[in-house]
């Protein structure tokens, strides 16, 4: 019988390299201001697709994403940053950066967690700086704020009740950038080896 030659299998491309990786982990860090423009629906669809796809804990994804874009976002958002007691929801970035930012994105993405769902916070934390890095990626400048009240914020934007509200991501164009309040540490002061054995 003849005998069928075995083909050796091609190595496959990454679709996304290290270094282009590391270049879109960068860029999230640098948070750059918001200009107003509208963000395409296909680039919103893009961004949720990603989300569909995070990880988290015991693969549950306790967290449900309200999203608006276009004029249902701007009203909303310029809504929200002309509330006398707006600062008071946030803890992260307060006083005229966000709201300077809430008037000019073009769309929002509010992150809820599923109150009842164990570590739906830490879960919703990977979520947060996955739409980060996926905004990037479109080319886009966003910006994650952390509600101090939830749920103040959830009255005003009418979370379902079996969850919180955790974060609001803001989604614009990329403008100038933001003075830089922190640097990254060196490797050696982030990572140390393991070591195992008895102490003693």
């Amino acid at each position: 019988m003849p005998t069928r030659s075995r083909k050796t299998p091609k190595a496959r491309k990454p679709a996304l390299d290290g270094q282009a990786f590391q270049d879109l982990a960068r860029s999230v860090m640098r948070l750059r201001r918001l200009e107003p423009g509208k963000i395409a629906p296909a680039q919103l669809d893009r961004i949720l697709e990603c989300a569909r796809h995070t990880p988290s804990v015991a693969g549950r994804q306790p967290w449900l994403l309200a999203t608006c874009n276009g004029d249902s976002a701007r009203g909303l958002m310029v809504d929200l940053a002309g509330n006398a007691a707006f600062e008071d929801f946030f803890s992260a970035s307060q006083g005229e950066n966000i709201v300077r930012d809430l008037q000019a994105a073009g769309a929002m993405i509010l992150i809820m967690g599923e109150r009842n769902e164990p570590f739906w916070r830490e879960s919703c934390m990977v979520l947060t700086h996955q739409l980060l890095m996926a905004a990037s990626a479109e080319q886009l400048a966003a910006r994650a704020i952390m509600p101090r009240s939830p749920n103040d914020l959830a009255m005003k934007i009418r979370v379902p009740d079996e969850y919180l509200a955790f974060m609001l991501v803001l989604i614009g164009h990329p403008g100038a950038p933001e003075p830089e309040r922190t640097h990254p540490k060196p490797i050696a002061d982030v990572a140390i080896p393991l070591k195992g054995g008895a102490q003693g």
